[in-house]
């Protein structure tokens, strides 16, 4: 302890030795004696140097007396540098010259540490009546001003409306000058943004984005996920709606799907030519509107017919339409731009089972709005034979639609022409018009103008759809067999002609085709008479047949015979022939049932029953008188006169017609005889069994007696 003391004594011997020497002028102030208290470099005591620097505002003036005026040793060489490299500062260490703390830093690479000890952590601690921040609101910067959030530079520059001019003395003008290893433009490449940024030029954000490949995520950092954050009054959507593109802006189930975008701004197509070009076709970061839509945004003169249009894109592409689906829908019927392809194309492009034969079928379509086959010629041409997609109307409808002058003849269209260079053979017509060619289309069948063709299948028969039962239900229109057969019915047509089978001579008008033998002699009118009737009857017990058998069987001439009870037709046309209840009329035309006897006092008025199919007052069946004053034979009378019975026949009973009753045996008034001895009087008319032997003479209008024909007197 003695020692300590001896020595610190002859310390201050020296120093005030060398403070008084006469020799050496001083250079520092002279100071008070004095010596720093215990704990002057504890931070914990409230003698700390610090804490008195703080009390007396940082006034350095004592300090500099022992110090020195540079604070690096002085008088009693201690240096205030050894602790604060940096304080207290040196003369112009505020300014800009080559001892200012700019410099110091630069040199020192920036490394700020040393002034935190006074400063604080924030450099905001005011030290000499200034901090750090009197003149540097952003530098030092704080901790975390790199990163997102409260403290960051983002968050400073976004409170100041992205004022710069605080980042240029450190950054230089164009904010890339390097300081403590970084420089703005370290992180952030393309901001702040260079002179002429916001233009078209050389310098531009366009020309940046083109040449870097559209680095769309640099501009993320400051102007958001979706590019629409503020700064300095403006974002990436001030002057680009819609660009940069958002996330989902080619997924189509996500909200940002630029169809939906579209889809609402009506297809306002104009925003995405400023980056796409006039056609769309301009390449950005690898991609144009044309890469996925090779057809739209549609070009000038899309919806017209010429070099640029929608119709010669379509040829061009095979006419593969499913280009059109995104847009337009499954079905064609989507609007876009106020258009859809049905605005002009009312069934193209085809729906899905055009083809078919389902709901959606070009049939159904056709059929719904009665065949408006014009709507096909825009694109199968005129004669529906141009080829879309590999096929035309033809490639499956040979004749349909039908060309122009289809159904007139003597064109070079006519369908006539068309069928006998098929010999005929009309099925092609059946996908239309139906298996029986009744199906309407246009307001037009094959039955319109031909009743009975084309054919139907078992027209060749006696079935329901024959020819004979279409012509019995037709009321018999032969004119319409001479429409293709001729008017000799000898036309072949499909292999045949109506003679084919009617080998007549008047073909299918001989009176043996609908009633008769038809397989007989047409001029003998035997044949002509049923059986058979119309619908084939052959039954005697049936009304179209009856006795007709019994009645030309019995006399010779069967052309007299006929007229005795019908109208005879000279030709199948004349009028009362061919009704509707196709039954033969009744007429007693003929002079043998309305002969009159009884010397002109009984003259028959004949009639026939159509519900008892009964005639009656017929002189054939027995309405006759002879008088005995007006006979050679008088002794032949047991009465005045000699009467029939005026019977009623049933026509189909053959019972109801059988000898004896017409008249008695003999008749009512005649001598009483034998029966096989009527002949000895009737000479060549019977013979002894009471057998009709000559059929002429008898029922003939006349009494046959003695070899002689005497009047019905």
């Amino acid at each position: 302890m003695r020692r300590t003391f001896a020595f610190a004594w002859l310390l201050l011997g020296l120093i005030v030795w060398s403070c008084s020497s006469p020799n050496e002028p001083p250079t520092e102030p002279e100071p008070e004696v004095k010596v720093h208290p215990q704990d002057w470099l504890k931070k914990s005591s409230p003698a700390f140097h610090g804490t008195v620097l703080k009390i007396r505002k940082y006034d350095m003036k004592e300090c500099a007396q022992c110090h020195g005026r540079q604070f690096n040793g002085g008088i009693v060489g201690v240096s205030c540098k050894t602790c604060h490299p940096t304080f207290p500062h040196d003369e112009g260490w505020a300014g800009e010259g080559e001892g200012s703390h700019g410099e110091y830093l630069e040199s020192k690479g920036y490394d700020v540490a040393a002034c935190k000890g006074c400063h604080g952590e924030n450099f905001d601690i005011v030290k000499v009546d200034n901090s750090c921040r009197t003149c540097h609101a952003t530098y030092p910067h704080a901790t975390d001003w790199k990163g997102p959030g409260e403290n960051s530079h983002g968050e400073y520059l976004k409170a100041s409306d992205y004022e710069l001019s605080t980042c240029k003395p450190c950054h230089g003008e164009n904010l890339d000058e390097v300081m403590a290893g970084n420089s703005c433009v370290t992180c952030h490449a393309i901001y702040p943004h260079g002179e002429g940024w916001a233009g078209t030029g050389e310098n531009s954000h366009g020309q940046y984005l083109q040449e870097n490949g559209y680095p769309l995520q640099s501009c993320q950092t400051c102007h958001g996920e979706n590019f629409d954050e503020v700064m300095r009054g403006t974002s990436c959507r001030t002057c680009h709606e819609v660009y940069p593109h958002v996330p989902g802006w080619t997924t189509p189930s996500d909200q940002n799907f630029h169809g939906q975008y579209l889809r609402n701004l009506g297809y306002t197509l104009a925003s995405c030519q400023s980056c796409h070009g006039q056609n769309f076709d301009e390449v950005k970061k690898d991609n144009s509107c044309r890469t996925c839509h090779a057809s739209f945004p549609h070009p000038e003169g899309w919806p017209g017919a010429g070099e640029g249009s929608h119709g010669a894109y379509l040829r061009t592409a095979g006419f593969t339409v499913s280009d059109c689906q995104p847009c337009h829908g499954e079905n064609y019927d989507r609007v876009i731009v106020n258009t859809s392809c049905r605005t002009c194309h009312e069934t193209y492009p085809h729906v899905q089972g055009w083809a078919q034969e389902g709901e959606n079928s070009h049939g159904e379509y056709l059929k719904r709005l009665d065949y408006p086959i014009n709507t096909c010629q825009p694109c199968h041409g005129e004669n529906y034979d141009e080829i879309m997609l590999n096929n035309s109307c033809r490639t499956c409808h040979e004749i349909y639609p039908h060309a122009a002058q289809w159904a007139v003849p003597g064109s070079a269209n006519f369908h006539g022409d068309y069928l006998e260079n098929l010999n005929y053979d009309a099925t092609s017509c059946q996908s239309c018009h139906g298996e029986n060619y009744d199906e309407v289309m246009r307001g037009t069948s094959c039955r319109t103008c031909h009743e009975s063709f084309p054919h139907p299948t078992g027209w060749i028969g006696t079935g329901a759809a024959s020819h004979a039962n279409f012509l019995k239900n037709a009321g018999y229109p032969l004119d319409s067999c001479q429409t293709c057969h001729g008017q000799n019915y000898d036309i072949v047509k499909g292999n045949l002609s109506c003679r084919t089978c009617h080998t007549g001579a008047d073909g299918p008008e001989n009176c043996n085709t609908c009633h008769g033998n038809f397989n007989g002699e047409p001029a003998d009118l035997r044949n002509a008479a049923p059986p058979k009737g119309l619908d084939n009857e052959t039954d005697p017990t049936s009304a179209a047949v009856g006795a007709h058998g019994d009645h030309l069987d019995y006399f010779a001439r069967a052309d007299l015979t006929c007229q005795e009870c019908h109208a005879v037709p000279q030709t199948w046309r004349d009028s009362g022939h061919i009704d509707s209840d196709n039954r033969a009329e009744v007429t007693f035309n003929g002079p043998l049932a309305t002969t009159v006897s009884e010397g002109g006092a009984l003259v028959p008025s004949p009639g026939y029953d159509p519900a008892t199919l009964s005639c009656q007052n017929t002189f054939c069946h027995g309405n006759w008188a002879l008088r005995k004053e007006n006979s050679k034979y008088p002794w032949a009378y047991v009465e005045d006169r000699i009467r029939g019975n005026n019977a009623s026949p049933v026509w189909n009973d053959e019972t109801s017609g059988a000898c004896g009753t017409c008249h008695d045996l003999p008749p009512t008034g005649h001598v009483v005889t034998e029966l096989r001895l009527c002949g000895g009087c009737h000479t060549g008319v019977m013979d002894e069994t009471g057998q009709i032997t000559d059929k002429s003479k008898h029922v003939n209008g006349k009494i046959n007696v003695f070899g002689e024909e005497i009047p019905m007197q």
